[in-house]
């Protein structure tokens, strides 16, 4: 899976679903975090994968 996170709920999260549909990629997930302090915030509580 792969995901784009935008800022804006409106006109950004719709180009980036167009985007999406036009390349007919299932794996992408498009999500609005409705502002820059919600990206930093999803950033934060990421956790890197362990390598083996």
């Amino acid at each position: 899976m792969y995901y784009i996170w935008t800022e804006d709920k409106n006109e950004g999260l719709h180009f980036w679903n167009l985007v999406k549909d036009y390349l007919a990629c299932d794996d992408l997930i498009v999500e609005s975090k409705e502002s820059n302090q919600g990206i930093l915030f999803a950033l934060s509580t990421l956790k890197p994968k362990k390598q083996e």
